[in-house]
């Protein structure tokens, strides 16, 4: 079985000394990401009324 990594290494697309560091790159990347996301599209616990943003969002603050 070919992989495709090797396919394109062989097809002249980048330098085959660069393959191991494609996938690790790409990985950090992906984490790097999804760490940033979670940091940025976190939201404060509801009170148990059933809100997920808290109390800005209810129409009826008092009940």
């Amino acid at each position: 079985m070919v992989s495709t990594v090797r396919l394109l290494a062989d097809a002249g697309i980048f330098d085959a000394e660069c393959v191991p560091w494609v996938p690790i790159a790409l990985l950090i990347a992906l984490a790097a990401v999804a760490m940033i996301g979670a940091f940025v599209l976190r939201r404060e616990p509801g009170d148990g009324d059933g809100d997920v943003g808290g109390d800005e969002l209810d129409p009826d603050p008092e009940g």
